[in-house]
């Protein structure tokens, strides 16, 4: 699988291959957690299906039933009562137009009935358009085509928030994915607005795609819970369910995402772990991470121990591997899944790069298909020589640089090095090679 980048942010040109793990090296500002964040976008768009159209629905109409009802009644278990039953009843019976309409209909009478006895001046206006809003819910459909584009949309701005084009020289950015001549999926933007998206799904083996970009998401789980993406602001507004007393944080959607994905662990009930990664990364760690429902956080539970650490009084490099650990227990890294990590090293010891590379050609032997972007020689190394002990060294990875165009323009290339990781080298160590002949 290749995907191409034109004219996106910095990046003039860019061809990446995914066989397996693909690194891209490069200093700082060069362009490596662009693309990073372009093909997280792209696969979680065109990843999505009807079962997340439906799922999409159904959060909608619990949020309106949810206001409707906390305007309904003054008791709060009431409240949550009536919330749980007729979320699940609508979400039931979506596919059944009778039996919504009858529901819907039964729904509204009890309010009115309730609201008319309680209060005869109340205001029938507000209660119209909190019911006309759930009715147009209940009768909306859309194209997977269309869910596809508009959610596209919302994920290149929760993520870029409008600055994909390149600021200096202007043109239109294309991003396009090809598998052995077919193409996958493509799509233009121009003036930082999406103008075209294809996809071809029978062919879209790739379904999810997760991006780390700090293990600090671990740790501030509690704050960003109450964080909201663009794409659920976007939501709120179109359906008059935001709040005008909150303004809420606002994070991008792969922050959301990962740790609402991290928080399966404390409620799936069957566990699909890898003894053999997570037995391996606990040895590292000298422990695990546990999901405290009560507490809706992680812990960390040293071996032979029966204390617990808060996330906070644990180490980022701890963090680290221990995102790993989890998404692999919960099945979260799979061969439909790819794992971008960006710049895992920054809160390592070389020794743990070390660890965290032979991770990463363990999973990438498993299926799993991993982008890293890097700057540290050690980890580039690390996986260049695990990836020749285990065989997949040119078979599996790709490496490429990533670096500024010498002419002083605006922009950035990401070439392949192939089999001679030297430039990378070259480039990654230039600033030592200085400061030595600066001293001699």
């Amino acid at each position: 699988m290749k995907i191409k980048l034109e004219k996106v942010g910095i990046i003039k040109h860019a061809e990446i291959e995914f066989l397996g793990l693909t690194v891209i090296a490069g200093e700082n500002d060069s362009g490596k957690s662009t693309v990073g964040r372009m093909i997280y976008s792209a696969i979680t768009a065109f990843g999505q299906t009807e079962a997340d159209i439906r799922k999409d629905k159904i959060e909608k109409i619990f949020n309106i039933v949810r206001k409707i009802a906390y305007d309904f009644n003054d008791n709060i278990e009431d409240t949550q009562k009536q919330i749980s039953t007729y979320s699940q009843l609508f979400a039931a019976n979506l596919d059944n137009t009778t039996d919504v309409v009858s529901i819907f209909d039964k729904f509204k009478q009890e309010y009115i009935n309730r609201k008319s006895n309680e209060n005869p001046f109340f205001n029938k206006d507000i209660v119209e358009k909190n019911f006309s809003d759930l009715e147009r819910i209940l009768k909306q459909t859309e194209s997977l085509e269309k869910y596809i584009h508009d959610f596209l949309e919302k994920v290149l701005y929760s993520e870029f928030s409008e600055q994909i084009n390149n600021s200096v020289h202007g043109g239109e950015s294309r991003i396009s994915c090809i598998e052995k001549d077919i193409e996958l999926f493509s799509f233009n933007i121009s003036k930082n607005k999406l103008l075209h998206a294809s996809v071809n799904k029978n062919n879209m083996f790739l379904k999810k795609s997760t991006l780390i970009e700090s293990p600090l998401s671990l740790q501030l789980k509690l704050v960003l819970d109450k964080a909201k993406t663009t794409l659920e602001i976007a939501d709120e507004i179109k359906n008059n369910t935001l709040s005008p007393l909150w303004v809420p944080a606002v994070v991008p959607l792969h922050i959301k995402a990962l740790l609402n994905t991290l928080s399966n662990v404390g409620y799936i009930q069957k566990i699909y772990k890898p003894k053999e990664i997570s037995q391996k990364i606990n040895n590292i760690i000298k422990g695990e991470f546990i999901f405290n429902k009560n507490d809706n956080d992680f812990i960390f539970r040293k071996t032979n121990s029966k204390d617990a650490l808060k996330i906070l009084n644990t180490a980022n490099g701890v963090k680290a591997f221990g995102l790993i650990e989890i998404l692999a227990r919960i099945n979260a890294l799979n061969e439909t899944s790819l794992l971008i990590i960006d710049e895992p090293e920054i809160n390592m010891h070389p020794e743990w790069q070390l660890k965290y590379a032979e991770l990463l050609i363990e999973l990438c032997k498993s299926g799993v298909k991993i982008l890293v972007t890097s700057h540290s020689p050690y980890m580039i190394q690390a996986l260049k020589y695990f990836s020749q002990k285990a065989a997949v060294f040119g078979e599996k990875t790709r490496f490429y640089l990533a670096e500024r165009v010498p002419n002083g323009e605006n922009w950035a290339e990401i070439k392949d090095v192939g089999m001679d990781i030297n430039p990378i080298f070259d480039k990654l160590t230039k600033p030592f090679d200085d400061l030595i002949n600066d001293f001699e």
